[in-house]
């Protein structure tokens, strides 16, 4: 069993805790938060940070600061928290040539992918030691882990917090049946909440398919003319998979 929540989150909550931390957060949409696992050796995991902070300078935003997130072992497992990994907040600053809110949700995914590709090649990491981005976006945050459901509030003491407000909370608990549980593979993932076997049958998908055909071809349509600055994000999109 291996529960998340993927909510929105609300500037309000995490500006008073970060001001503590000495750096102030801007208005919301002006930046992004990312909920990382990290490995618990502190020179692995000052090296993890310290590719997720080149990264985010050389795609031009600002990295504001890091958050240790309020955790209570205690309320995990024997196995989960043998294996339970740093767990920490990052919060990236919208850069100048960012110019709405999509463009930084892009530039977010870019930073996302190129970070985690270049740590797990350089970084030599050792199951069950993990580089993982549970989120990490301008709207949205997931905290998720190797825990059952009821487990959740007592492990994340902010889920309790009465300024942890949002306008959106997906929940889900993933039932590990042909893997192993363990914190990454804790749902819900960035942008889906379960992989449901009730979609792998041919007529489902076939319908599904169908079903996306009008959206894909009025996004084409809407996309074609879309700026300069959309393309160039776009085949950056292409060059980080």
């Amino acid at each position: 069993m291996a529960p998340g929540c993927c909510c929105r989150f609300h500037t309000s909550f995490f500006a008073r805790d970060v001001k503590q931390l000495g750096f102030q957060l801007p208005a919301p949409g002006e930046y992004g938060v990312g909920m990382l696992f990290l490995p618990l050796d502190e020179a692995r995991r000052k090296a993890a940070e310290a590719i997720v902070e080149r990264v985010v300078n050389e795609e031009g935003l600002k990295l504001l600061g890091w958050r240790d997130v309020p955790t209570v072992p205690g309320a995990c497992g024997d196995i989960a928290r043998r294996a339970m990994p740093a767990i920490r907040q990052v919060f990236i600053g919208r850069g100048a040539a960012i110019r709405d809110s999509d463009a930084l949700e892009r530039k977010l995914y870019v930073i996302r992918k190129r970070a985690s590709n270049e740590a797990l090649a350089s970084l030599g990491l050792r199951d069950p030691e993990l580089f993982y981005f549970c989120s990490l976006s301008s709207i949205t945050i997931v905290y998720k882990g190797q825990l059952i459901s009821h487990q959740m509030p007592e492990f994340f003491p902010d889920l309790l917090e009465p300024e942890f407000s949002t306008a959106l909370a997906m929940v889900h608990q993933r039932f590990s049946t042909n893997t192993f549980p363990s914190w990454d593979r804790a749902h819900p993932y960035r942008f889906i909440r379960t992989t449901a076997k009730s979609i792998r049958c041919a007529a489902t998908s076939t319908g599904c398919t169908r079903a996306k055909s009008f959206f894909v071809a009025a996004f084409r349509r809407r996309h074609s003319q879309a700026p300069s600055d959309y393309r160039a994000d776009r085949q950056r999109l292409r060059d980080v998979r």
